[in-house]
C-alpha cells in the first residue's frame, strides 16, 4: 500500500510471449528467419576517388557497367561518369560528360543508353515547371555523347530504370482540373500514351524495366497500367486514407506483373499480383526498415536485391511469387551506403568522404560469423512470469497502467488478429490538424481495406473522439482489444476485437502535498472548500488591438488590475488575456502580461520578466501556456500568489496533470506547495446501456 492508500501490486501476470506486442512479436519472428542466414560482409573490391560528390549511381543488368551523377564544385561541372568495374578489383574510370543540374538518371539494360533529366528551375511544390529530358548513347563509354533532348513542362518526370520509357503529367483543362499523363517510350518517342487524369504532383510513379507496365502511388493506394496492348489496361485498389506503404517509395514493379512494395505499418515487403484490384499475394518481413528502390534496377524479375538504412543488404528470391523468401543477407561496413548492383556487384558509396566509391562482390562472404541479436532477444523476452489472478483481463489492463507498464501491451499496429472469421492488419492513426483518433483494417489475405461498417466496433465512449483522445491496439494472452485512452495512465475503455467484450475504468487522481512545501497548512487550505478568494480583474482595457496582435497573435485584453505581483509595495498595470485558437483540437487559456500605467501599450523590464516566469511563459510562443488552463490571483499574509491548474479538476489525463502555485519574493519566483497528483486505475463494473456498434462473433 502506497503512501495514498493505494494497492500497488508488484508483480504482475506476463502476457503470452507471442502476443506482447506487434514491435516485439516482430522481433521474435526476425531472430526465427535470420538464424538461418550468417552475418557476413561482401567481400570487398576495389575502389576509386571521383573528383567531386557522387549524388546517385545506376549499374546495368551484368557486366560490371555503373554510371554514376556528380554533384560538380568550384573546379570541377556536375555531370555523367562511367566506371568500369569488370574486374572489381581494379575499377577503372571511363568517360566523363559534363551535364550540370541533372537530378534523375536510369541506365539499359545493355549499357547502351541512359536518360537523364535536368529540371531549368528550382521545383515549387506542385507547380509546373520546364523539365530536360536527355538521351545520351553510351555505346563507347569512353566517349559518351549527347543522343536527343526533349522539354517537357510538368511538376515531375519519371524514368523506366531501363532507360526504355519516360512519363510526365500535364494539365489539359486547368479549369476543369483534367490532367494526364503521358508515357514516351525511348525506341520511338512518336508513339505515346496518354493515361486519364490518375497522377498528381504529390504522387508516385514507377516503371518496370521494359518500361511496359507503370504504377501509381496516391496516399495508401496502388494503380498499375499495362502498356503492352493496344488499349491500355488498369488494375486499381480500392482507396485508402491510411498510408499503407511509404511515402514516396514503389520499391519495384517487375515486367512480370507484380508489385513489390514497403509497408508503412511494419518492416516487411508486400507482393501485390496485376489483377483486379491489385491483391496482395504474399509479404516478406525484414528485421529493418529498407531502403527505395531496389538496387538492381535492371535485375531480373525472379530476384532483386535490396539494401537496409543500416547497412544491410537483402537478396530477395521472387521466382516463387507467393512464396518468397530470403535467399542471402550480408552486412555493409560502417559509413558505407549502397548505390546499385550490377548482377552480383555492389557499388556503394562512404557516406563521410562522397567522393569515394567502393565495389563489393555478392557471391562471396568475408569474415563470416554467426548472426547474434542478444539485444533483440533481450527486447523480445516475454515479461518476468506471475501467477494470475481469476484470470480478469480487465484487471490485468488496470494493473499495469496503476504499475506504469500499459505501454508493454499497447501498439499502433497489430498483423494478422483474428476477427469475424478472417484474419486483419489493424493500424491505428490520427486525422486531421486537431488528431482526430481513426483505424482502418486490411484483410491479410489480399490487403483490401475493410470498410467502415465492417471494423471491429470501437470501445465505449470512443464514439465522438476529438483531440486529446487516443485509441490503439492491446494485446494480452491471445486476445485483442482496441484500447480508448487519454494517455496510458488514464484507460478509459477496452473492447475485445473477437467477440466484443467489454472492459471500462474509473481513474481516480489524488494530490499530496510534496515535501518542498513552504506551508503545508495553507497548502491544505487551497485543497479545501475555503481557500482564499481570487482577486477580480474589472479595469478596462485601453490598448489596441493591433498592438496586443502584434505580441500575441491569437489573444486578446479582457481586463486589467493594478496588482502588486512583486510583492515590494509598488503596484503595476497587469492586463488579463484570452487565447483562444481554432487550429489543432482548438485552444483556449488565460494568462496575463503586464501594461504601462497609461495601459495603451505592454511594457518590458524586469518585472514582466517575473511576471512571465510566474505563468511559466517562453515570450513569443504562439500558445504561451497550456490550454484550458485556470490561473488565478489572490492574497495569503499580505502577499499576491498566484495559481493554476486545469479547468477540468481532477484531470482526465496524463499531459494536463499539474497544479502549481508561486509568488514572487525579494526579486525571485518561488515554489510555494510542491503538489504531487497520482492515479489508481480500476475497473468499472457499474450496468451500462448496450455498447455503440456492431458486435462481431
Amino acid at each position: 500500500m502506497d503512501e495514498n492508500g493505494f494497492i500497488i501490486r508488484k508483480r504482475l501476470p506476463s502476457p503470452h510471449p507471442r502476443t506482447i506486442m506487434i514491435a516485439r512479436y516482430f522481433i521474435g519472428t526476425f531472430i526465427l528467419i535470420f538464424s538461418l542466414f550468417s552475418m557476413a560482409a561482401p567481400a570487398p573490391g576495389g575502389a576509386l576517388r571521383l573528383d567531386s560528390p557522387v549524388a546517385l549511381g545506376r549499374a546495368t543488368a551484368t557486366g560490371g557497367l555503373f554510371v554514376v551523377l556528380l554533384e560538380g564544385g568550384k573546379d570541377q561541372p556536375g555531370g555523367l561518369q562511367i566506371i568500369d568495374a569488370a574486374d572489381s578489383r581494379q575499377p577503372r574510370l571511363r568517360g566523363f560528360l559534363a551535364l550540370p543540374g541533372a537530378k534523375q538518371l536510369a541506365v539499359a539494360a545493355d549499357g547502351k543508353l541512359a536518360l537523364a533529366v535536368v529540371p531549368q528551375s528550382e521545383l515549387p511544390y506542385g507547380k509546373e515547371v520546364a523539365f530536360q529530358v536527355i538521351a545520351l548513347d553510351l555505346t563507347n563509354p569512353d566517349v559518351p555523347k549527347e543522343a536527343w533532348r526533349e522539354t517537357v513542362t510538368t511538376t515531375r518526370v519519371t524514368l523506366a530504370p531501363g532507360a526504355t520509357a519516360f512519363a510526365y503529367s500535364r494539365v489539359v483543362d486547368r479549369d476543369k482540373g483534367i490532367r494526364e499523363t503521358i508515357v514516351v517510350p525511348t525506341a520511338d518517342r512518336q508513339s505515346r500514351t496518354a493515361l486519364r487524369d490518375l497522377w498528381f504532383y504529390s504522387d508516385t510513379a514507377t516503371f518496370s524495366p521494359s518500361g511496359k507496365l507503370i504504377t501509381f502511388k496516391t496516399g495508401g493506394s496502388l494503380s498499375l497500367w499495362d502498356l503492352r496492348a493496344p488499349k491500355p489496361q488498369a488494375f486499381e485498389q480500392a482507396s485508402t486514407s491510411f498510408e499503407r506503404y511509404q511515402y514516396g517509395c514503389i520499391t519495384a514493379v517487375l515486367d512480370n506483373g507484380h508489385v513489390v512494395m514497403q509497408d508503412a505499418r511494419a518492416p516487411r515487403l508486400g507482393i501485390y499480383r496485376a489483377t483486379a484490384a491489385l491483391p496482395r499475394i504474399s509479404t516478406v518481413p525484414l528485421d529493418q526498415e529498407p531502403d527505395c528502390p531496389r538496387l538492381d534496377a535492371n535485375g531480373p524479375d525472379k530476384a532483386m536485391i535490396l539494401s537496409g538504412l543500416k547497412g544491410q543488404l537483402w537478396r530477395i528470391d521472387l521466382s516463387k511469387p507467393q512464396q518468397p523468401g530470403i535467399e542471402k543477407k550480408l552486412q555493409l561496413p560502417a559509413q558505407t551506403q549502397a548505390l546499385a548492383a550490377s548482377g552480383k556487384l555492389l557499388l556503394a558509396l562512404d557516406s563521410i568522404d562522397k567522393h569515394q566509391v567502393r565495389f563489393f562482390s555478392l557471391d562471396k562472404a568475408h569474415n563470416e560469423t554467426p548472426e547474434k541479436h542478444e539485444a533483440d532477444k533481450k527486447a523480445g523476452a516475454p515479461l518476468k512470469a506471475a501467477d494470475k489472478q481469476d484470470n480478469d483481463v480487465c484487471k490485468t489492463i488496470a494493473a499495469y497502467a496503476n504499475a506504469n507498464r500499459l505501454s508493454d501491451l499497447v501498439s499502433d499496429i497489430g498483423l494478422d488478429i483474428p476477427f469475424g472469421g478472417r484474419r486483419i492488419d489493424l493500424v491505428f492513426t490520427t486525422e486531421g490538424t486537431a488528431h482526430v483518433p481513426a483505424y482502418y483494417a486490411f484483410d491479410t489475405a489480399n490487403d483490401f481495406p475493410l470498410d467502415r461498417d465492417d471494423l471491429p466496433a470501437p470501445p465505449a465512449g470512443a464514439e465522438d473522439l476529438w483531440g486529446g483522445d487516443n485509441l490503439a491496439l492491446l494485446t494480452y494472452d491471445d486476445r485483442h482489444f482496441i484500447l480508448y485512452h487519454r494517455g496510458l495512465k488514464h484507460p478509459v475503455s477496452a473492447r475485445n476485437i473477437a467477440d466484443g467484450a467489454l472492459c471500462r475504468f474509473k481513474v481516480e487522481t489524488v494530490e499530496t502535498i510534496g515535501p518542498k512545501a513552504l506551508d503545508r497548512e495553507f497548502c491544505s487550505r487551497l485543497q479545501g472548500k475555503n481557500p482564499p478568494p481570487t482577486l477580480s480583474f474589472k479595469g478596462k482595457a485601453r490598448i489596441s488591438r493591433q498592438e496586443v496582435s502584434e505580441r500575441w497573435s491569437e489573444s486578446e485584453v479582457e481586463r486589467t488590475r493594478m496588482l502588486d505581483i512583486a510583492n515590494d509595495g509598488n503596484p503595476l498595470n497587469v492586463a488579463e488575456l484570452s487565447l483562444s485558437s481554432g487550429a489543432g483540437a482548438g485552444c483556449d487559456a488565460t494568462f496575463y502580461d503586464l501594461l504601462d500605467t497609461a495601459g495603451t501599450s505592454f511594457d518590458d523590464g524586469p518585472k514582466r520578466d517575473l511576471l512571465l516566469k510566474l505563468q511559466n511563459i517562453s515570450p513569443g510562443d504562439r500558445f504561451p501556456v497550456r490550454c484550458q488552463n485556470k490561473p488565478r490571483f489572490f492574497t495569503h499574509q499580505g502577499k499576491i500568489h498566484f495559481e493554476t491548474r486545469p479547468t477540468t479538476w481532477p484531470p482526465i489525463d496524463d499531459w494536463n496533470q499539474y497544479h502549481e502555485v508561486r509568488m514572487i519574493d525579494a526579486g525571485q519566483v518561488r515554489e510555494v506547495c510542491d503538489f504531487r497528483l497520482k492515479t489508481r486505475v480500476s475497473v468499472d463494473r457499474r450496468p451500462m446501456e448496450k455498447p455503440a456498434g456492431r458486435e462481431n462473433n
